[in-house]
């Protein structure tokens, strides 16, 4: 998602692109946003300042404005009303950068800054400065000499005995002002990850650590956002202290990882001059915000940076690695499962995933010729062999109801041209760089800009609550137990997951009514089709199955995933691509039974999907193939094999009672409201 202004109002209208089964489903507001931000805050600074400090929060950013800035620059300002430590000026001036406005403050913080490509990737021009410089080359000229100025002040002004704080983005400034890039301690290199990884605490010793060490005593903790790797020049262990870097045994092993030394730091700190650096790389995605670890962390680095905080700046070296990386898959290598490297349990790491660039879910504006602007979404499907199919979801009067369009390409080298005639237009584009890009010619017709994201469902992660029976226990870096199934047979992985293989499972214990959470991940099989696409199934009472199913972009039908299998198809498809995690949410009510063994009663099933309703309270006539034909009102829990390696985790039941009736479904509702509210990944997208 790009822009040109960042503002808590610009925030609030992004939400709207947090898109699921083509409904649009607010994010948290910038309000609500900001109440988490405050309930998360430190109650106290680690050390008490030795005087009044003020700090510049500084917001400016060029190639790539992240939606997080906004709440990133807010957390920093309220920690700092809360806990004394400081007071905050936000500005994205870069007069701010001249000598009589920095020499007020005691520290500098950059958040997600981001250089402007078209002018060396330089952070102090004026905005749109590239527009105005193409046309004007003396303008380009003034401005650069400008920028070097400006640099060379906020160099004196740390230097000198200030500091400086560098989060996430902050490290994508100076990539061709060396200068600069020395300063922060590194460069942006791209980022492999966007998901939940593994990070180990390398100087547990360090005061900036302290609380992260008490929440992780083994010093090893996950979090989910988009890590960075860093060029080598100017990134280099050797002068600085790596305090937080990738855990790569707890970690997705992806195409693209670009350091054969293994070396992913995350945090350092480093002196320079008389002054003093510290860099954070996490920060992506909103939900840090309102992490309390990650702010206590956050403030002991402005604490150093300030000088109030002391810590030791010697560099240290690369500890041994914990596993070597698992071989990376390309998009053409097959998904059967493989061994991989073990953790200290001894369970293997899941199969290396293939990559592919293109396939994704997509959000951005179309803008028709008559220059108003809309909100849409688009799905960019992998049918193999390099073709691909964009599903564009044009906007209409009713945002629940877009326009369906499709057009194909076919991958050249790093993009996928796409053309031809669809929805009564012309269209020409391309996909490339995480950006999708298509021109309609006719009548209606217009351009479209949309951005690659990573949605995730709300209710990924969820914690099983107290009543709750636990199928499938889910703790990272763990690999879970198979006791409640009758085949324990399936592969059980060092990331809390099982694949299905080798024949279908049950579970040990028989269920009736029952609210049920399950965790899938389905492969990526882009050349199959239809229920040969990473299929599975979820059979209640093994009889009445809810399909797991690649229906990526499709349609949605009574085979496809959402579905009663052969019977409802789902209301919506808000099915997330393959190689995610995703979510059902589930209450069934098993048939009633008379004294005559007829069924009184039909047995009954709601449904989320990805935390979007795509069934309710809808009625089952009759077993669905998954096993017998004939009702019963108790049985097994199944999971379905079919020839697909789909994995699992964090299954969890709770037993319902005769009379809960509808107050089970309006409990599952708030549920998943609760959980959109808490969602863990807001906006993730696929920028920096």
């Amino acid at each position: 998602m790009r822009s040109k202004k960042v503002s808590a109002a610009i925030v609030s209208a992004l939400s709207l692109l947090l898109v699921t089964g083509r409904q649009v489903l607010a994010a948290p507001t910038w309000d609500e946003m900001v109440q988490k931000v405050t309930a998360a805050l430190p109650d106290k600074a680690q050390v008490a300042p030795v005087r009044p400090h003020k700090i510049l929060v500084f917001t400016l950013a060029h190639s790539f404005v992240h939606s997080s800035i906004p709440l990133g620059a807010k957390a920093i300002e309220l920690m700092g009303q809360k806990t004394g430590a400081y007071t905050t000026t936000v500005s994205d001036d870069i007069s701010m950068f001249e000598p009589n406005n920095l020499n007020q403050f005691d520290a500098i913080c950059f958040v997600s800054t981001v250089g402007n490509k078209a002018l060396k990737d330089e952070l102090f021009v004026p905005k749109d400065a590239d527009k105005v410089a193409a046309k004007y080359p003396v303008f380009a000229d003034m401005t650069l000499k400008r920028a070097d100025r400006l640099t060379q002040n906020l160099l004196n002004f740390v230097a000198s005995g200030k500091g400086i704080v560098g989060i996430h983005a902050a490290s994508d400034c100076y990539k061709d002002v060396p200068q600069g890039a020395e300063l922060i301690g590194g460069v942006f290199n791209g980022h492999p990850w966007n998901e939940q990884v593994g990070i180990t605490i390398e100087d547990k010793n360090s005061p900036l650590t302290r609380d992260l060490v008490a929440n992780a005593p083994d010093g090893h903790f996950d979090i989910a956002d988009e890590i960075y790797q860093f060029r080598t020049p100017p990134y280099d262990r050797t002068k600085q202290r790596v305090l937080l870097a990738l855990n790569l045994a707890r970690t997705p092993h992806k195409e693209g990882m670009a350091r054969p030394d293994n070396d992913y730091a995350v945090s350092w700190i480093k002196s320079y001059g008389r002054g003093r650096v510290y860099y954070c790389s996490l920060g992506h995605r909103e939900e840090i915000y309102w992490n309390p670890q990650i702010l206590k962390y956050y403030l002991n680095g402005i604490q150093f940076a300030l000088g109030d905080l002391k810590a030791d700046t010697t560099p240290l070296p690369q500890p041994a690695p914990v596993a070597q990386p698992a071989p990376v898959v390309t998009a053409s290598t097959a998904t059967a499962p493989t061994s991989g490297p073990s953790n200290a349990q001894g369970a293997a790491q899941p199969p290396a995933d293939p990559v592919d660039n293109f396939m994704a879910e997509y959000a951005g504006t179309f803008t028709p010729n008559d220059g108003s602007a809309n909100n849409m979404t688009a799905d960019v499907v992998g049918e193999g062999n390099g073709s691909y199919r964009v599903v564009l979801f044009m906007p209409t009067a009713d945002v629940n109801k877009p326009n369906r369009v499709e057009i194909t390409g076919k991958q050249q080298d790093n993009t996928v041209p796409f053309t031809g005639n669809a929805g009564g237009l012309d269209w020409t584009g391309s996909l490339g760089d995480h950006k999708l890009t298509l021109t309609g010619k006719g009548n209606g017709g217009g351009q479209i800009t949309l951005q690659k994201i990573v949605r995730h469902s709300p209710t990924e992660g969820i914690r099983p609550p107290a009543n709750a029976i636990v199928l499938l226990p889910y703790v990272p870096g763990q690999a879970p137990s198979m006791n409640e199934w009758k085949n324990k047979n399936w592969p059980a992985y060092a990331d809390g997951s099982v694949s299905s293989e080798g024949g279908d499972t049950s579970s040990v214990r028989d269920f009736g009514d029952m609210q049920l959470h399950c965790e899938f991940r389905l492969p990526y099989e882009p050349t199959e089709r239809g229920q040969g696409r990473a299929n599975s199934g979820l059979g209640f009472v093994e009889r009445y199955e809810i399909q797991i199913l690649d229906s990526f972009g499709l349609k949605p039908g009574a085979g496809d995933v959402g579905s009663i299998y052969n019977i409802t198809p789902p209301s919506s498809n808000p099915e997330l691509p393959p190689l995610q995690w995703q979510t059902y949410d589930i209450v069934f009510h098993a048939p009633r039974m008379g004294p005559d063994g007829k069924v009184e009663k039909l047995p009954r099933v709601t449904v989320y999907l990805d935390g979007v309703k795509v069934q309710d309270d809808k009625e089952i006539p009759r077993g669905t193939g998954i096993g017998p034909a004939e009702h019963a009102a108790r049985g097994p829990l199944k999971l379905q094999f079919h020839h697909h390696p789909v994995r699992f985790r964090n299954i969890w039941a709770v037993e319902l009672n005769d009379g809960a009736g509808q107050a089970a479904e309006q409990n599952l509702d708030n549920m998943v409201r609760t959980a959109r509210l808490e969602q863990r990944a807001a906006r993730g997208t696929g920028g920096r």
